[in-house]
């Protein structure tokens, strides 16, 4: 598993690229620092999976969750979840609200490992409002720092 411990260090924008792949959670992880992570993946148009095994599920524990962008780089995130027998829609996640959940996970110790990788789960159709706004109360919630 690689580290992106040197991306903390020298800054997100300054690595000539990021590598599709499973990289070790730094607990020094910061929301500014998934901020930056997250604004190199939208120029670069990939996505970001993490398994948090804090999210309330109907099935196994936890949630598989991927961060992805439609067409990137533009400015809306999006998500969408999962785990042994369901699955969710898309939800658009403002970049605050993402890197603060991202940030509160890593305090909680939550999530130990994310994965990059190209794409994203971009086939899904958006939630309503009612059902985004249930989300993003739910992501600001879950992890309570």
């Amino acid at each position: 598993m690689k580290s992106i411990a040197s991306g903390i260090q020298f800054g997100f924008s300054e690595m000539l690229s990021i590598e599709s792949g499973r990289y070790a959670v730094d607990p020094a992880l910061t929301q500014e620092n998934w901020g930056r992570l997250l604004s190199r993946l939208s120029v670069e148009g990939l996505s970001l999976s993490i398994y948090d095994s804090e999210y309330p599920s109907p099935s196994d524990p936890g949630a598989y969750i991927t961060f992805f962008q439609r067409n990137p780089p533009e400015p809306q995130w999006r998500m969408t979840l999962g785990n042994h027998g369901w699955s969710g829609g898309s939800y658009v996640i403002p970049l605050d609200t993402l890197t603060h959940y991202l940030a509160s996970a890593v305090v909680d110790g939550t999530i130990q490992e994310f994965e990059i990788e190209s794409g994203g789960r971009r086939g899904y159709a958006d939630e309503g409002t009612a059902a985004n706004a249930a989300m993003l109360d739910r992501l600001t919630n879950l992890h309570r720092r």
